[in-house]
C-alpha cells in the first residue's frame, strides 16, 4: 500500500472526503507508531481502585472504580478514559461471565476504544444532519477467567491497517458474589493466575541520551530506585544503581566506571549450589578438569564442595598405516588429566607416543 497524503491547491474545491482523508492521515501515522515503535497496554493510571461497603445486614463488598488513564490497544489506538469510573454490577450480571460456583474465580477487567457519531450541531446549507464529529470513546467490558490469555495474546496487526475499534486491553480483575444483595464485588486484583496487566513500552535497538547521560526510574515519583549512566564531564562514566526520593540525588548502592573499578555498600554474596552439580566434556592431556558452573575453585579449596571426576578414553579412528593403544587415562588430585596413546604401526615394526583428548565427568557434592 502506498500511504496518499492530501494535497490541496488554490481554487481546488474540497469535498467532505478531501478533508476526511487529513484526519485519516494523521490517525494512521499515530496509530502505526503506537503499534510498531512501542508495545501496547496500559500507559499511565487505569488502576482498579475499591471503596469498602457493606449490606444492611453488615455483609461486607466493594465498589470498585477505574482511575483516570491511557492505553495503547494492539491496533495502536489510544484509550483515554478522562474521569473515573464506577464499575456496574449491573453490566456484569447481564453479561453472564459469573457461573452459578466459582467463590475463587477472577474476572477480568478490560477496556475497548469505540467510535461514537455525534449529532450534528446544526443543519449544513443542504439541510444534512450527518454527524459532524466522531467521539474517540471507551467502554468497559468483562469476560470469563482465562478469557485474558488470548487477550494478551492478540493476532499481529498489518502495517497498513487503521486504529480499527474494539481490541481489548486488561486493566485488573474483580472477584465477584452473586449470592450477596443481587451480585456484588468483593475483592480486586491487578494479577490472576493466567495473566496480568500488561505496560507499554518502547521498542528500540539503540537509545541515545542527547546530554551524556540516561536515568531509569521504577515509578514516576516519590521513593523510588533507579539507574543511572551519566558521563562526568571529563573523560568518564558511571553505570550507578541506587534509590531516589523526588527530584534528588541518587544514594548510590551499586557503581562502576569506565575502567571497570566496581564500588558497593551491602555485602558481597554468592548462592551456592545446594545439591550436587556435574558437567561433562572432551578435555587435551596436561589441561585441569574444570568445576560445574556455580561451583568456585574457593568453595572446593574451603572443604564446602568435593569435586569427583571420571576420564575414559575418546575412541580413536585407524589410518591406513598406524592403530592407536591407550597407555594412560588418568586424573591426578590437582584434576590434572594425562592422557597418552600408543601409536603402532600395522607392520608392528614401531611405535610413536602422543598426548591425546579424552572425555570426563566431574561431579561436585555439597559436603553439608
Amino acid at each position: 500500500m502506498t500511504l496518499l497524503r492530501p494535497k490541496f491547491n488554490e481554487g481546488q474545491i474540497l469535498s467532505a472526503g478531501d478533508l476526511g482523508k487529513t484526519v485519516d492521515y494523521a490517525r494512521y501515522a499515530d496509530a502505526a507508531h503506537g503499534r510498531t515503535q512501542h508495545t501496547w497496554g496500559v500507559v499511565t493510571g487505569l488502576e482498579l481502585s475499591k471503596v469498602d461497603q457493606a449490606t444492611p445486614e453488615g455483609d461486607k463488598f466493594i465498589d470498585v472504580h477505574l482511575t483516570p488513564g491511557i492505553a495503547i490497544d494492539p491496533s495502536g489506538r489510544r484509550i483515554v478514559v478522562e474521569a473515573e469510573q464506577l464499575l456496574s454490577t449491573v453490566q456484569f450480571n447481564n453479561l453472564g461471565v459469573a457461573g452459578a460456583n466459582e467463590p475463587d474465580a477472577l474476572y477480568p477487567v478490560y477496556v475497548i476504544g469505540v467510535d461514537r457519531p455525534q449529532a450534528a450541531q446544526s443543519p449544513g446549507a443542504c439541510a444534512s444532519n450527518s454527524p459532524t464529529r466522531v467521539a474517540e470513546a471507551f467502554q468497559i467490558d468483562f469476560g470469563r477467567p482465562g478469557s485474558e490469555t488470548a487477550v494478551l495474546a492478540p493476532p499481529a496487526v498489518a502495517f497498513d491497517a487503521s486504529p480499527g475499534i474494539g481490541m481489548r486491553v486488561l486493566v485488573g480483575y474483580v472477584a465477584w458474589n452473586p449470592n450477596l444483595a443481587g451480585g456484588k464485588f468483593i475483592a480486586i486484583s491487578p494479577a490472576s493466575p493466567t495473566g496480568a496487566v500488561r505496560y507499554a513500552g518502547v521498542r528500540a535497538a539503540e537509545v541515545v541520551a542527547p546530554k551524556g547521560s540516561v536515568v531509569l526510574h521504577t515509578q514516576d515519583t516519590g521513593k523510588r530506585f533507579a539507574l543511572s549512566l551519566a558521563e562526568d564531564g571529563q573523560g568518564g562514566c558511571k553505570l550507578l544503581f541506587g534509590s531516589r526520593q523526588g527530584a534528588g540525588a541518587i544514594k548510590e548502592t551499586f557503581s562502576v566506571n569506565e575502567k571497570g573499578d566496581v564500588t558497593f555498600s551491602g555485602a558481597w554474596k554468592v548462592q551456592l549450589p545446594t545439591a550436587p552439580v556435574a558437567e561433562s566434556g572432551a578435555i587435551f592431556h596436561g589441561l585441569r578438569v574444570p568445576l560445574p558452573a556455580g561451583v568456585s575453585e574457593a568453595a572446593v579449596a574451603a572443604g564446602q564442595f568435593t569435586a569427583h571426576v571420571v576420564v575414559a578414553p575418546l575412541a580413536l579412528g585407524v589410518s591406513t598405516t598406524e592403530y592407536p593403544i591407550q597407555v594412560e587415562c588418568r586424573v591426578d588430585a590437582d584434576r590434572r588429566v594425562s592422557s597418552i596413546v600408543m601409536w603402532r604401526t600395522l607392520t608392528g615394526d614401531d611405535y610413536r607416543l602422543s598426548p591425546a583428548a579424552c572425555q570426563y565427568l566431574v561431579v561436585a557434592a555439597p559436603t553439608s
